[in-house]
């Protein structure tokens, strides 16, 4: 048997593309999979499997929403923050 989900349940996907260059990826998403799916080059360095996590590290501060950063000539803007996690980022491909 498969998983029960309520119908008033939104599920939001992990990446949506917003155009050829610029996809909003979920701060929970698996570094890797963010790596293979949009061919970044994020180096997975560190005690972190996520993106959030990842961006963290880099920075060594939490951002604030809307700020844009730039990490392996990918530019990042901070789409959602919640405490001291990344719940959402646009990404915008060079």
């Amino acid at each position: 048997m498969g998983e029960i989900f309520d119908e008033a349940e939104r599920v939001t996907p992990e990446f949506r593309k917003l155009n050829r260059k610029t996809y909003t990826v979920l701060g929970k998403a698996d570094i890797e999979v963010v790596n293979m799916k949009l061919r970044t080059k994020f180096k997975a360095e560190g005690e972190f499997d996520t993106l959030s996590g990842y961006i963290l590290n880099k920075l060594g501060r939490i951002p604030k929403e809307r700020e844009k950063v730039r990490i392996e000539d990918e530019e990042i803007t901070i789409q959602k923050v919640q405490g001291n996690r990344i719940i959402e980022v646009k990404i915008k491909k060079k």
